[in-house]
């Protein structure tokens, strides 16, 4: 697997492993309950977000390992 293709868009995340848009998208929402783990992961390099400026919209890379994390079978 080429290093790029350990990244996915959350739409492309939520096809590949036919979960919904929806869900997949809240768990990158920051909130209290979250923060944590999303900082975590962020750390580990297992998601990210690009944002064009400070009151841009955040596009998420996530890879395979935080969808495992966030969806386990």
């Amino acid at each position: 697997m080429k290093e790029i293709e350990k990244y996915m868009f959350l739409l492309e995340a939520s096809l590949k492993y036919d979960l919904n848009f929806e869900t997949v998208r809240a768990k990158v929402k920051p909130t209290r309950a979250n923060e944590e783990q999303l900082k975590d992961m962020m750390e580990r390099g297992i998601i990210r977000y690009f944002q064009s400026g400070p009151k841009g919209k955040k596009y998420w890379l996530v890879t395979e390992q935080a969808i495992r994390e966030w969806f386990p079978e």
